[in-house]
């Protein structure tokens, strides 16, 4: 015998009746920090010029909304690869950024990833106005127990282009948070989301 809810229907009723529509719901996106190692040891990462409105020309980590017919790191996996031409990478889902107004477009919810390759060629596809490779410069200093301030510099010299954060990164117990106390040319999260990927990458020293 079938089960029925409290109005008398079965799941399959129940589902044929349903209405996605009928309340608001978040978008979900993917991104992406690949890093790799530049010709004197340094710590590279791509980043993508954004090409459309919100943060435009802002630099991001690659990355888009996923499809509805699709799962999460294989959307990560496809804007991967329209966005910078690479084609394979050994995705780590790193954390989720849902902060209220992070994306002035509507609420969206961001799955970050991240992947340390050997060599990299950043190639802009058809969403980005430009992919290149940034060198990394991480400064921390400890202010107080279970605090931990981190200054991030990405600097492209061919470009001309440096950008910043300052984060603050704070431990209780098994709840973890990173601030932003200033950022200079990140689009939206994305110098906090860089700092959440270095130490997942154990980059962030």
């Amino acid at each position: 015998m079938e089960l029925r809810d409290k109005n008398g229907l079965t799941e399959a009723e129940f589902l044929a009746a349903y209405d996605e529509n009928r309340y608001r719901h978040p978008s979900v996106t993917v991104d992406m920090a690949i890093f790799t190692r530049t010709a004197d040891g340094k710590i590279g990462v791509m980043l993508i010029k954004r090409a459309n409105h919100p943060f435009l020309g802002g630099w991001a980590l690659p990355g888009g909304f996923v499809d509805m017919d699709e799962d999460i790191e294989d959307a990560a996996r496809r804007e991967l690869m329209e966005e910078t031409g690479v084609a394979s990478a050994q995705l780590k889902q790193v954390h989720t950024f849902g902060a209220v107004g992070r994306d002035p477009r509507t609420r969206v919810i961001s799955v970050l990833y991240t992947a340390v390759l050997d060599n990299m060629a950043p190639c802009a596809g058809d969403d980005a106005a430009d992919a290149r490779l940034f060198t990394l410069t991480v400064r921390r200093r400890e202010c107080g127990e279970n605090r931990t301030e981190y200054d991030i510099t990405a600097a492209n010299d061919e470009l001309g282009v440096t950008l910043s954060a300052s984060l603050l990164r704070e431990c209780d117990g098994i709840y973890e948070k990173i601030s932003r106390l200033g950022t200079c040319g990140f689009a939206s999260d994305h110098g906090e989301m860089l700092l959440y990927a270095l130490m997942a990458a154990e980059l962030a020293k």
